[in-house]
């Protein structure tokens, strides 16, 4: 029978530290331990110093995983590897362990990195997703919007998460009249997925609830995948009730996401979106408030100035009216005293000598003005008769002339006779004699009683005189 051998024990305690800095020397002295291990990329982060951390997780479908680091100088050997580093691929990591020691944690302190695909959990990530894509769980048409105005929501989530402490706090900063109805469930680990689907389910139920958040804080891609549950998935896409998802940070997703009717980056967003449309109401109602006092003002100030420039129009209107009226009884005053005898006997002597004085001025005026116009007048008519008498006479000389060369007289004196019938001088009416008629025959110095023997008739007398005086003068 061998012996047995005593357990190693230290002479005397170590402390944490020791005990810490003890494994690591341990881990860094065995050779063995630079290991290669596989697994599937998670909870991937930069740090602005240049180190990268991740967790991997295992590709066979065991719930293990295990927490990584690239040190800043590793990763710039691995540059372009660690840029198309994305969660879920699949990545053979070379390293070897290492004992935090002052929190006592263990991590991979990866040595190289190389890319091996697209990891299994993300793979069949994929296919559920183009699956219920296919069938139109996603698309935007079957999503309902979101009620106007929000009287209760409620919550599926953890009731010790921070998620219902960010729903909690916004609400009741932004919107407090907002009622909150928490529907306890688990949001991470075995059998979640049922107990949200669960609180989810009692929501719903309720009259009034009008739309319900389902939510949790953030974490790892391992503790969000309750959240891509078929079953949660399909329960959440035929609520009947607006839904919005508000699960883990900025950057994560999951296909409760797409199954929404909205989507929230954060629980905190979440209860923004429901109280923007408080703080927009608000907003209004402080603008119209600020527009009702401006125009009250306005009003006031309007009302102020019309009431002012009224009175200012009553005053100058009575002091008007006052003072004609004032001056209406002065006018009055003067008339009643010049209406008696000894008033209108004054007005009458002094109208009369008025008159009087105003005659005497204009007939002397008068005189003296017509005088020198008569003088003017007659100095003007002695220049003009001066002027047109000699014209006068030369005119009256060729009148006398024309008259005298003119006259029967001269005609007589000329050798012409005037006929006469028995209705007066002929002229031109030798168509009323006929043979054996009478006539007298006008000349100077006497009158010849005459006895028509023959009428010849011709269309120049002076031609026929001619022609016989002619004839005569040849006998």
């Amino acid at each position: 029978m061998r012996p047995e051998k005593a357990p190693l024990q230290n002479s005397r305690p170590l402390s944490v530290h020791e005990a810490s800095s003890l494994l690591n020397g341990f881990l860094k002295n065995t050779p063995d331990l630079q290991l290669c291990i596989r697994g599937e990329i998670s909870e991937k982060k930069l740090y602005p110093s240049g180190h990268l951390y991740f967790s991997i997780l295992d590709c066979t479908g065991k719930d293990a995983k295990l927490s990584c680091v690239m040190w800043r100088s590793v990763v710039s050997r691995y540059r372009e590897e660690t840029q198309q580093l994305r969660n879920g691929q699949c990545a053979d990591v070379t390293g070897r362990f290492h004992i935090y020691e002052k929190n006592g944690s263990c991590s991979f302190e990866v040595t190289s990195l190389r890319l091996s695909g697209q990891g299994k959990v993300l793979e069949e990530l994929e296919k559920l997703r183009l699956r219920l894509q296919a069938e139109g769980l996603f698309s935007e048409e079957r999503k309902k919007p979101l009620p106007r105005f929000v009287k209760t929501v409620g919550v599926a989530t953890s009731d010790q998460g921070q998620a219902i402490q960010d729903i909690c706090r916004t609400l009741k900063n932004r919107a407090p009249r907002i009622k909150i109805v928490l529907a306890p469930c688990l949001c991470q680990g075995e059998k979640a997925d049922l107990s949200i689907i669960s609180a989810l389910k009692l929501l719903e139920k309720r009259e009034d609830v009008d739309c319900i958040i389902v939510g949790r804080g953030g974490g790892s891609q391992a503790d969000l995948q309750t959240y891509n549950s078929e079953a949660l998935v399909r329960a959440v896409a035929a609520c009947t009730k607006p839904t919005i998802s508000a699960i883990g940070h900025e950057g994560d997703n999951s296909l409760v996401d797409f199954a929404a009717d909205k989507r929230a980056s954060t629980p905190t967003q979440a209860a923004e979106m429901l109280s923007d449309k408080d703080e927009n109401l608000l907003k209004g109602l402080k603008h119209l408030q600020s527009q009702l006092v401006n125009a009250a003002s306005r009003f006031l100030a309007n009302s102020a100035a019309n009431l002012q420039n009224r009175q200012n129009t009553l005053f100058s209107k009575t002091n008007y009216l006052l003072n004609e009226k004032a001056l209406e009884l002065k006018h009055l005053g003067e008339r009643l005293d010049s209406c008696t005898p000894l008033r209108r006997l004054d007005a009458r002597k002094q109208l009369l000598q008025s008159f009087r004085e105003r005659l005497v001025h204009a007939g002397r005026s008068g005189l003296s003005v017509k005088s020198v116009r008569l003088q003017h007048y007659q100095s003007s008519f002695d220049q003009a008769l001066r002027r047109l008498l000699p014209n006068l006479k030369n005119q009256l000389s060729l009148l006398q002339t024309r008259i005298e060369a003119v006259s029967p007289e001269k005609n007589f004196d000329r050798g012409y006779a005037v006929v006469c019938g028995a209705g007066g001088p002929l002229k031109d009416r030798l168509q009323e004699l006929s043979p054996g008629d009478y006539v007298d025959i006008y000349l100077k110095g006497g009158c010849i009683k005459a006895e028509v023997k023959e009428i010849m008739l011709t269309d120049s007398p002076l031609a026929a005189f001619c022609e016989r005086t002619e004839n005569g003068a040849a006998r």
